[in-house]
């Protein structure tokens, strides 16, 4: 049987009800939250895509967004805003490929997804996906003619070339564990700054372990789920990165891109 999911609508309602009885508007929330009775907001992308350096230069680095997502903010009778409390990603995935490190079977991979925060320098009624897609579009063309941009920095420029948004940094000025194996992964030649400060580290490919596709090593299902300070869950496999700070950084308006990453003459599906 499938789980019962409450609706923005359901909560409203749950809301009103408890208010019959004279429960204040907090303690009603604080009891919606105990049980975990939130809406849910679903958006994926299943379609195939590949980065790869048919030329295996050995600096090669792309950056390409696979998935973008508005933050959708209601509120409830008393307009009071209704908060993110956990993300879930499901991402699916083949594995980084040949490598001639010997970092066979681990996650000291260059092959990788991140998440950042895309953020409207002035508030907009339909900013999110009316002025972003066709913004996203330009970059999947330059995609298909192979013309991939080596960094979100320089994909954001051309997915943004009016300057009307930001990519929201990331609080933390130490560098995720999971970057700090390579230099290739830790730099942006092209920009001269660091990789993630403006992304988190969600999931890495693991490297392959020259492995038949028929014993199931190529396609993996990584289940990566981040919480907030009110809701501090974490539920990740090796691999994930923590998500610290994401959900309580996000504002109204604000777009949630997934970017795939490859670097090094390696892919990602």
């Amino acid at each position: 049987m499938t789980p019962f999911t409450p609706t923005l609508d359901d909560l409203k309602s749950v809301i009103t009800i408890l208010a019959v009885f004279k429960l204040p508007n907090e303690l009603a929330l604080l009891v919606l939250d105990h049980a975990r009775y939130w809406a849910e907001y679903k958006m994926e992308s299943t379609r195939p895509f590949v980065l790869v350096d048919e030329d295996w230069v050995l600096d090669y680095s792309a950056a390409y967004p696979y998935l973008c997502v508005p933050v959708l903010v209601d509120v409830n009778r008393q307009d009071e805003p209704l908060k993110i409390r956990e993300i879930a990603f499901t991402v699916v995935s083949h594995d980084q490929g040949w490598t001639t490190e010997p970092t066979k079977g681990t996650y000291e991979t260059s092959s990788w997804f991140e998440v950042s925060i895309i953020r409207p320098r002035q508030a907009h009624s339909g900013v999110q996906e009316t002025r972003f897609q066709p913004m996203a579009r330009r970059l999947r063309d330059m995609v298909t003619r192979r013309e991939t941009a080596d960094s979100i920095i320089a994909a954001s420029r051309i997915m943004l070339p009016d300057g009307s948004f930001d990519l929201v940094r990331r609080p933390s000025s130490l560098m995720e564990p999971q970057r700090l194996h390579c230099t290739e992964m830790m730099e942006v030649k092209s920009e001269g700054v660091k990789e993630g400060e403006c992304a988190w580290y969600l999931q890495g490919n693991e490297v392959a372990r020259e492995k038949s596709v028929f014993e199931g090593e190529m396609i993996k299902r990584y289940n990566v789920c981040w919480g907030s300070k009110a809701n501090p869950i974490q539920v990740a496999n090796e691999g994930a990165g923590s998500g610290e700070d994401f959900i309580d950084l996000l504002q109204k308006n604000d777009i949630i891109c997934v970017w795939a990453r490859a670097k090094a003459s390696v892919s990602v599906l």
